[in-house]
């Protein structure tokens, strides 16, 4: 069984140290799939992608905790924070993600 924990910036730091006080091997927004392999929660995107989930819960079972906070708060802190993780990519990088469309 895998424990799978919601989106970023909803206190999945918190929840994260107190799967690891419980002995769970967690990672938080995993780089790929072949984490889940070697660890038994994962939290953060991009856990949510819909084809992560499916393939975790279909091969391991999974237990979902999620997480909430008040939408507007959590979108201030999400224009903060990406804001911030921009300022550290490349140029090109940058670039690629202002021309992606959601």
């Amino acid at each position: 069984m895998k424990v799978l924990g919601s989106l970023p910036l909803t206190g999945t730091h918190q929840l994260a140290a107190v799967l690891r006080e419980l002995g769970l091997r967690t990672v938080q927004t995993p780089s790929n799939i072949a984490l889940a392999h070697n660890h038994d929660a994962l939290l953060d995107t991009p856990v949510f992608q819909s084809q992560w989930l499916k393939l975790i819960d279909k091969t391991y079972g999974a237990k979902f905790i999620f997480t909430t906070r008040n939408i507007d708060e959590w979108l201030d802190e999400c224009q903060v924070f990406f804001t911030r993780s921009l300022e550290h990519l490349p140029q090109g990088k940058k670039n690629w993600i202002y021309q992606m469309r959601f």
